[in-house]
């Protein structure tokens, strides 16, 4: 008991490593891949339309994950000859009459794990790609939870429900570059939480690192949502915490702002291909109408499944099962409520419940989301 208590990091990576095993038993004894290519035929004629005896529904298939045989798969191969050539993916002339792909923000191509591929075999690389991220975002959660002061079995706690919630899982499946964009926040506040306690100048270094690297590994909007949380979770916690000296806050604005130059070689070439496309002058407002949700997709927080699953084919709710899912699991919830409920002094769970409201209220379809979102 006295090695289980000062070994809680231990522990938790052991219990990841033994549920992702479980997982992917597949991968690590048989061989197999963690992509859903068996069921890239059912997309296309005359499959797509056969009926076969004992398949009343055609050939099996699930409808998630097709852009990663569709799109990320293609895009992967592309870099990956490219980079064996000692070539720039600069551009990619199998898309239409050409693509800017080094411009595709979701390409990912300077994404330092993304080296991996050139080690290994790349559908080996890409499995483990999926597999490593709960691990990360684990090892991260943990990481910043203990700066906070928390004790260690909390902290174990909280690294397994965030590693492991609908939305890394789910995303995992569907678009990898979005959970290894999001794995990286918590490193990213545990580097300000860390510099804050310490004042130590590697700390700092380490926040520009871990925020381009959630830029780079792809998913522009889950990156831009953790760069607005950061600076407004590091504002308020200079002020509340009475340290608001020009020291610190010129640490967070000048590591937000090297982060960006930093990861610019990506930056600047993507803005410049989306201001140069019809996507501007294009109408989006078909985005909100779909996925501005009911207030009754709340209940999705407890019962995850309730409007359906896609895995089963009855999934009925608003947009894309993978763009609303907000499941954390059961119990992780339960213990939020009372944490909340017995912390209200406390300026984190003051300011993650803050955060956690505010959020619904942007995604929560009313007339004040509605008016806010048509303001231009």
């Amino acid at each position: 008991m006295r090695f289980l208590k000062k070994n809680y990091l231990t522990i938790l990576i052991f219990i990841l490593f033994f549920l992702l095993f479980s997982v992917y038993k597949d991968f690590f004894n048989n061989k197999k891949i963690v992509f859903p290519s068996n069921f890239l035929v059912q997309f296309y004629s005359p499959w797509s339309t056969q009926i076969f005896p004992k398949w009343e529904q055609g050939i099996p298939h699930k409808p998630i994950g097709v852009d990663q045989f569709r799109f990320f798969y293609p895009s992967r191969v592309f870099s990956n000859e490219s980079f064996q050539k000692l070539e720039l993916p600069l551009w990619n002339p199998y898309i239409f009459s050409g693509n800017p792909h080094i411009a595709d923000f979701q390409s990912a191509v300077f994404y330092p794990l993304s080296m991996l591929y050139l080690l290994i075999p790349m559908m080996s690389a890409w499995s483990l790609l999926i597999i490593v991220e709960p691990i990360l975002a684990a090892l991260g959660m943990y990481l910043y939870l203990r700066r906070i002061a928390l004790s260690k079995a909390v902290c174990l706690f909280g690294a397994i429900a965030f590693s492991l919630s609908g939305f890394m899982i789910v995303w995992s499946q569907e678009n990898m570059v979005v959970p290894h964009a999001a794995l990286w926040m918590p490193y990213v506040l545990w580097s300000f939480e860390s510099f804050l306690q310490s004042r130590e100048f590697r700390y700092f270094f380490a926040g520009i690192a871990f925020l381009a690297l959630s830029f780079l590994a792809g998913f522009f909007q889950v990156s831009f949502y953790i760069f607005i949380f950061t600076l407004i979770y590091a504002l308020a916690r200079i002020f509340v915490s009475k340290t608001h000296t020009v020291r610190n806050v010129l640490f967070v604005v000048g590591m937000l702002i090297l982060s960006l130059l930093l990861c610019g070689i990506q930056l600047v070439p993507s803005m410049e291909a989306f201001f140069q496309s019809a996507r501007p002058a294009s109408d989006a407002w078909y985005l909100f109408d779909s996925y501005l949700l009911p207030i009754t997709h709340l209940v999705n927080i407890y019962v995850p499944d309730v409007f359906g699953s896609p895995g089963a084919y009855n999934f009925f709710g608003r947009g894309f099962y993978h763009e609303t899912v907000v499941y954390i699991g059961v119990i992780p919830l339960i213990f939020a409520i009372f944490s909340f409920k017995n912390g209200r002094n406390n300026f984190f769970s003051t300011f993650f419940l803050s955060a956690a409201l505010i959020s619904f209220f942007l995604t929560i379809q009313s007339p004040a989301t509605t008016f806010f979102y048509k303001l231009e």
